[in-house]
This record gives C-alpha cells, structure tokens and sequence, in this order.
C-alpha cells in the first residue's frame, strides 16, 4: 500500500468514527425543557401526577362505557323488523341507524339478497328486513 492510499484509509476511518460519535452521543444537545434528570419529584409533583393519573383512569373508565353504548348489536331493539327506505338513504346509513355504526351494513344485505341486486343499488319505497340478532 502506497502513502496516498494508507492516508485515504485512515481519513475515511477517521471519518466514519466521528460520525458514529455524532449520531450516539450527541454533544450539541441539551436538556433544553427544564427536566433535571435525576432528581426526585417533590411532594406536590406528585399529589400532581396522582391526581393526573386518577383523572386519565376516570376518563378512560367513560371512554369504554361510551363504546360499549355505541354498539348495540347484541341488545334487542324496540325498532321494527321491516324497514321502508327513503330518498337518499344506503345500506350504510340505515346500518348506522338501527347498529349504531355503519360497518354492518352487510347484515341488510344478506338479510335481503333477493330482493337487492346490487348492494350499492337501493330505492326509496324498497321494504328492508332486518336483522336484529347475530
């Protein structure tokens, strides 16, 4: 190996080391939000992060009760079993109206496969079963 080649090797060598350190051990950064790290919180910080984690738990508790109200699909529903439709209505929103999410709009469908043709192709007047059970 001549001298330009060995000084080469060792220029990207050197290089690739500096990266390396660049990327792993940032020295340029700083704790710049205020956080001192290692340090306990105080007695107030913490009643803080009780009351915060209490509320998350109250919030998270109603979420799921909402949820659950959402999709009544298993609860028995004091709507009729025939639906008429009406101008401007689809599969998805009469869906919507008797599940309470529009995702089951293929139970209408196979509920009614023989009068419906195309799924995407209802009209107003058209009498519907459906499906309240699973």
């Amino acid at each position: 190996m001549n001298k330009k080649s060995l000084l080469i090797l060792i220029s990207i060598l050197a290089a690739i080391i500096i990266v390396t350190i660049l990327i792993f051990v940032n020295p340029f950064s700083s704790n710049s939000n205020g956080v001192v790290l290692n340090e306990k919180p105080s007695a107030k910080e913490k009643k803080e992060i009780q009351t915060e984690s209490k509320l998350k738990k109250q919030v998270d508790t109603k979420e799921k009760k909402v949820e659950k109200e959402k999709t009544p699909i298993l609860q028995k529903s004091s709507k009729p079993d025939i639906y008429i439709v009406k101008d401007g209505d689809t599969l998805e929103s009469i869906a919507y109206e008797f599940f309470g999410d529009t995702k089951y709009w293929y139970r209408i469908f196979a509920a009614n496969e023989a009068e419906i043709d195309d799924w995407n192709n209802i009209y107003p007047g058209q009498k519907l079963k459906i499906r309240l059970k699973n």
